[in-house]
């Protein structure tokens, strides 16, 4: 019992924290699911802008002129600074105006540039971005209006024809169309690859466990959701882009790569590489990730203690990361505090309890036998005591009577006598015995039958009266003539079996009294008649008091320093009341011992 609680409290507590740990990652998952929503428009906007709005101006520069955005005025508030870094290490801003010295210059936007300078090697940034070019639309040379109506080529890394791309591997084909939920790890197919799909240093590792596939499978349906979103719009700002080369009938002869999310130190930079003929250079942005973050834990307010983290370039990325951003998801492990009464918890209440009370039944069970066998022993010394002295005066009187020893008629008178007292005495002592043993084998109340009160104690007045004269004893009769008349329904034997044994206790253990008295009463309580035995003797001890009803109670040394008698008759009356539907109570009387008898009317 021990083992298995132990066990089952273990499996209740595994079972809560899995159910606990199961609804965490549900909260998670819908947080993550959040931020990647809410990041992706920004990143989506940014991976798709054009290469050319990202060159400074000057002063007599418009950025309508260039058709760019206005990053003056429209510049999303989560970029600190957009920028182009050349090979060369030197930088530039379209948020820094006038960089050739004349005109004015944002102080915050030129401390943003000299602050990100300062912490970038180009060198080291280029090595980390991916040199996957995008899928780019071009304009046939045999068919400018190609655009209006057929699928445009696409040209992946080094230029590839249609052909030599579809002899590649699916995971390296790029999809226009967009990622599907069914699709495998997805492969870059825009500027804002996520974390999850790239394949330098941010690699998912898949996992044998279904809570790890079932982690895997939501970045991958986050990821898709975040690529399909890029790739929509990657395509409206290449239509732009196509639509202007279109008019000056000249393909586009800028290569751009895949947008990747990095952290250089505590900055987190959104960068590309850009291929202008034999020279490569970086464009991107600087986010702001304090107030990236702030915003984003508003978001999730309602997931306690979440916190997110950046993730380093040589960290493998596990669970809760974002589809978005090199960022993990932490949140503290949910406390599995057991409940006081969970179904296993009662259970094993129930089962103790159980275990418990049949423990304890089989104890007092056990208990009961061995006190039964015990004082069955000390009965059958008792009543091989018992038989053994009336049985030796049988025997030599016997022999003394037939040998014709005794000559004078007086003796020989006493001599019967005592036979006759010793022949009662075994008599009532077998009766006892063979009485006690047919009411432990038979059902009680069949011989009941309708006796008034007189006729019943005229039954055995005698008899009570000789007994009582046999112990130097009076019996006085003390009952009413309205009690007298009253009819019980009972069994007049049982009642004269039952006050005989109480006048037979009185003769035997009442002597020496202060009073040579045995009194029978018959009073009327109730519903009940109740009759009482009284003497004047020395009375009972508390010790006597708690045993007096138990059957075979008394030894074979009590026996043999007390009055005859093997410790049944009390236990015999107590039996005997009951099957009559009435009571036999001990009642202290000063002086003597009272016993009172109850038996319904």
């Amino acid at each position: 019992m021990v083992w298995v609680t132990f066990k089952a409290l273990e499996l209740d507590r595994s079972e809560l924290a899995a159910r606990l740990q199961a609804e965490q990652e549900e909260r998670v998952s819908s947080a993550l699911w959040r931020i990647d929503a809410r990041l992706t428009p920004l990143l989506a906007e940014e991976a798709a802008r054009p290469d050319f709005v990202f060159q400074p101006l000057g002063n007599n520069d418009t950025l309508a002129n260039v058709g760019a955005d206005n990053f003056l005025s429209a510049a999303p508030s989560q970029v600190l600074l957009h920028f182009e870094l050349k090979p060369t290490g030197q930088g530039t801003s379209p948020q820094v105006r006038g960089q050739d010295g004349k005109g004015t210059k944002p102080d915050v936007y030129c401390e943003r540039l000299d602050e990100l300078l300062a912490a970038v090697q180009f060198e080291q940034l280029l090595s980390e971005l991916p040199e996957q070019s995008l899928p780019q639309l071009t304009l046939l040379a045999n068919n400018p209006d190609i655009y209006a109506n057929e699928q445009p080529q696409v040209v992946v890394g080094n230029n590839l024809s249609q052909e030599e791309v579809a002899q590649l591997p699916r995971e390296q084909q790029p999809n226009l169309n967009g990622p599907s939920a069914n699709d495998g790890p997805s492969v870059p197919t825009g500027r804002g690859q996520s974390p999850a799909t790239q394949a330098e240093g941010y690699g998912q590792q898949q996992s044998d466990n279904a809570f790890n596939n079932r982690i895997g499978k939501d970045l991958q349906q986050r990821n898709n959701a975040y690529q399909a979103f890029t790739q929509r719009t990657l395509e409206r700002q290449q239509l732009n882009e196509q639509n202007q080369a279109k008019a000056n009938r000249k393909p586009l002869a800028i290569r751009e790569g895949i947008s990747r999310p990095l952290w250089v130190g505590d900055k987190l930079l959104f960068a590309h590489r850009v291929q202008r003929g034999k020279e490569t250079v970086i464009q991107g942005c600087w986010l702001d990730w304090a107030g990236l973050r702030r915003q984003l834990l508003e978001e999730i307010a309602d997931l306690p203690g979440a916190s997110l983290a950046p993730i380093g370039g040589d960290e493998v990325m596990t669970g809760r990361i974002l589809a978005t951003l090199p960022v993990r998801l932490v949140v503290p492990p949910p406390l599995a505090k057991p409940p006081l009464w969970s179904p296993i918890r009662l259970a094993l209440a129930v089962a103790w309890g159980t275990f418990v009370l049949a423990s304890g039944a089989a104890a007092w069970l056990l208990l009961g036998v061995v006190n039964l066998s015990e004082r069955r022993a000390s009965f059958v010394s008792a009543v091989t005591h018992e038989l053994r002295t009336p049985l030796t005066t049988f025997r030599m009187y016997a022999e003394m009577l037939a040998a014709d020893m005794i000559k004078e008629p007086d003796q020989r008178q006493r001599y019967l006598e005592t036979l006759c007292v010793e022949a009662d005495r075994l008599t009532h002592l077998v009766d006892n015995v063979l009485l006690y043993a047919r009411l432990e084998r038979t059902q009680p109340g069949k011989n009941r039958v309708a006796i008034s009160v007189g006729e019943m104690l005229d039954r055995f007045t005698s008899r009570l009266a000789d007994r009582a004269e046999q112990a130097d004893l009076k019996l006085v009769v003390e009952c009413d003539v309205s009690a007298r008349q009253l009819t019980l329904q009972t069994d007049p034997a049982a009642v004269e079996q039952i006050v005989f044994n109480l006048v037979d206790n009185a003769c035997k253990y009442a002597v020496p009294c202060s009073d040579q008295l045995i009194v029978l009463a018959v009073g009327v309580q109730g519903r009940t008649v109740e009759l009482s035995v009284r003497d004047f003797g020395p009375g009972l001890s508390r010790s006597a008091q708690r045993r007096l009803f138990q059957p075979f109670s008394k030894t074979s040394e009590e026996a043999a320093v007390s009055a005859p008698g093997v410790g049944l008759g009390l236990a015999l009356c107590k039996r005997l009341a009951n099957d009559l539907g009435g009571e036999l109570r001990f009642a202290a009387a000063q002086p003597g011992a009272q016993f009172l008898l109850q038996l319904p009317r």
